[in-house]
């Protein structure tokens, strides 16, 4: 363990997002159990829930604490967010407002694609009944596949869709799709093909062999 007292403990784990066997959880506070023999997480799994769950730090699911939640892009029903993690000094060992920012895609007529800043924290998205389940596949890195996301923008215009935690494909209002590695515009969908940018030549081969596109040209 990376703790050497409950204090650090408290300190590196309390209002954090950290992976439970498979899922992200919010752990809001470390202390001792009611026995006074072992430490627990007190998990929340909704924001007005008074107490939390109290799981021992020794159970087998934490891992450890090895593993953490993927950041990048979240699909959900109505938004496409985004997870970064910033440079902060904070002795935190999981994802917290101190390390990470959310923001939300918007699009806002003739101008290029805008991220902003987010109504939600990190803290939203495994205690949201409404987001909870979509951020946990986001943190597993289930995605659909490009297939599937083209199938699904190619219906609706401007409903980004991500088909991994870094690439997402949106139809503007002029019929045309792009391609988004993070920030960066990389190409259009054109008939079927891929156009990249020149600057983005470099990921030809991550997205053939990755993510199984076809029919890449380069511009």
């Amino acid at each position: 363990m990376f703790w050497e007292s409950a204090d650090q403990a408290q300190q590196r784990l309390s209002r954090t997002v950290v992976m439970l066997g498979d899922d992200p959880v919010y752990i809001d506070r470390v202390e001792f159990s009611d026995r006074k023999d072992e430490l627990v997480a007190y998990v929340k799994t909704t924001a007005d829930q008074p107490r939390g769950e109290a799981i021992s730090l020794e159970d087998p699911r934490w891992n450890n604490f090895r593993k953490l939640p993927a950041l990048g892009l979240i699909n959900t029903p109505t938004d496409l967010f985004l997870i970064e993690r910033f440079p902060a000094r904070t002795v935190k060992h999981g994802y917290g407002r101190e390390n990470c920012g959310v923001r939300v895609y918007r699009r806002d007529a003739g101008r290029a694609n805008l991220w902003t800043a987010s109504p939600f924290n990190i803290f939203s998205f495994p205690l949201n009944t409404e987001l909870k389940d979509w951020y946990a596949m986001a943190s597993r890195k289930e995605f659909p596949s490009f297939e599937q996301a083209l199938e699904i923008v190619s219906e609706v215009e401007n409903r980004p869709i991500a088909f991994s935690p870094k690439h997402y494909i949106v139809k503007t209002s002029s019929g045309l799709i792009e391609m988004y590695r993070s920030k960066m515009l990389i190409g259009f969908i054109i008939d079927d093909s891929l156009l990249l940018q020149r600057p983005a030549r470099c990921y030809r081969e991550e997205l053939a062999e990755v993510y199984n596109i076809q029919n890449i040209m380069e511009a």
